[in-house]
């Protein structure tokens, strides 16, 4: 019996070396904390600007979460996504 074919962008587990999952792994917890820095530094200057510009700053919080963590998200789905780079397409 034949395999059913599968697109070009899927991989079977047979073909992910673990060296490359280590390392995708140590680059993610390297951006984790680089998002969290990122987000730390950049609380008190929004928030200056907001208030200098008279805006509410209730949204600060889920604004901050997006330029934080939005690389890192979009990482982890070109990672899980089939068709990894979709976005910019």
């Amino acid at each position: 019996m034949s395999t059913p074919a599968r697109s070009a962008y899927v991989i079977s587990a047979q073909e992910i070396a673990p060296g490359w999952v280590l390392l995708y792994a140590v680059t993610f917890l390297l951006q984790f904390v680089c998002g969290l820095i990122r987000g730390i530094v950049l609380y008190p200057v929004l928030w200056v600007i907001f208030t200098i510009l008279g805006w509410s700053t209730s949204p600060l919080n889920s604004l901050l979460l997006v330029i934080a963590y939005g690389p890192l998200v979009l990482s982890l789905a070109t990672l899980i996504l089939p068709v990894g780079g979709w976005l910019w397409q």
